[in-house]
């Protein structure tokens, strides 16, 4: 009986050794940190982007609504923690609350510089220029500024 020996001793290991799972798991978790340090960069980054425009966006609505006289007065922006604020009124503390538009950023950006202005009616001229930078808590950061004109550069 060629080729049906009872006494062959030919055994069929299946399944992984623990040395072999330990190096695919090594090899996974190296993968993931590197993948979560470029992911968080990315987030971060994409915060910053998103308040520029926001705050672009902010300004160019105050100042149109200053140009068509809306309510017979002044519109502004106010940049606070976690969101920007489009106010009607000469300032952000004398403003009528029943106008305000509140446009959310991320929370973990600081503000400093131009946080608070105001445009004139009928001309749309900024009350101040200059820039406004915004920083995340991984020191990352972005500006944005407007000119005596009303021109908005990022």
């Amino acid at each position: 009986m060629v080729g049906s020996s009872k006494n062959s001793s030919i055994r069929l290991n299946k399944g992984f050794t623990l040395l072999e799972l330990f190096l695919v798991i090594v090899v996974i978790v190296i993968m993931m940190s590197m993948t979560i340090g470029v992911g968080a960069y990315f987030v971060w980054k994409n915060d910053l982007d998103i308040a520029n425009a926001n705050t672009a966006l902010a300004w160019r609505r105050a100042q149109i609504l200053s140009q068509a006289n809306s309510g017979d007065s002044l519109w502004g922006v106010s940049i606070q923690t976690g969101k920007i604020v489009i106010f009607k009124g000469n300032s952000y503390a004398a403003r009528d609350t029943g106008f305000d538009e509140e446009i959310e950023i991320a929370n973990n950006l600081t503000a400093s510089g131009l946080t608070e202005i105001t445009f004139s009616k009928v001309y749309g001229l900024p009350s101040s220029n200059g820039t406004l930078l915004y920083q995340n808590t991984s020191n990352q950061t972005t500006s944005i500024s407007i000119n005596g004109k009303g021109t908005i550069s990022y």
